[in-house]
């Protein structure tokens, strides 16, 4: 009896990831990493899992179901994605009540990177352009992706929102003008880099 005990120990700790939660070898997501012809549809776009190399597991609001993030591109050391030499993107999958789907799709033309912490249940997404960063704190329900917060950054002359009539920093919480140090306290929450995805190769 003790030797079953210990042997079923051992597979729990081998399937087991470092956020010490149990992934079965044939999970949803791990069936979608194995496909290479398979094409998904998300507002009427055709994507083909051929064309997404790296990707991330996470369980976004700790329900028990992993989401999938997938990726044409890997980022730099600092979890940025680049859009030289093409153009990144990442797409959200989700196993919504049996059926797996493109919950979101994120690109840029310029600068972006995810973040994820866990304490906090939610993804991040950074992006700049020359004098302002603009950054979306999102939230995952098991079905669908919601908008927290806003966070907008201009530096002087560049707030689209005032026609760059601005001669100091500008930041805005869901497009409402605020405090520097609002701001902050809530980019640090959500965005920081320091907790930017970094994706695996499939």
């Amino acid at each position: 009896m003790k030797k079953v005990f210990l042997s079923s120990m051992m597979v729990i700790f081998m399937i087991t990831g470092s956020c010490g939660c149990v992934q079965a070898k044939g999970s949803w997501e791990n069936k979608v990493l194995k496909q290479r012809k398979a094409v998904y549809t998300y507002h009427g776009k055709r994507y083909k899992m051929k064309d997404y190399p790296y990707y991330k597991v996470l369980d976004i609001n700790h329900d028990g179901t992993n989401e999938l993030l997938v990726a044409n591109q890997k980022q730099d050391k600092g979890g940025v994605m680049n859009t030289a030499p093409k153009q990144s993107h990442v797409l959200l999958m989700a196993n919504v009540k049996g059926k797996v789907k493109i919950v979101k799709e994120f690109t840029y033309e310029n600068l972006f990177y995810l973040t994820y912490k866990p304490k906090v249940k939610a993804l991040g997404y950074w992006s700049r352009m020359s004098g302002q960063t603009n950054n979306v704190v999102y939230t995952f329900n098991g079905k669908k992706l919601y908008k927290k917060y806003s966070l907008d950054y201009y530096s002087p002359n560049h707030d689209e929102k005032t026609d760059g009539m601005n001669k100091e920093d500008h930041y805005y919480i869901n497009n409402k003008r605020t405090s520097k140090r609002a701001f902050q306290s809530l980019f640090h929450k959500y965005i920081s880099s320091k907790d930017a995805i970094h994706f695996h190769k499939r």
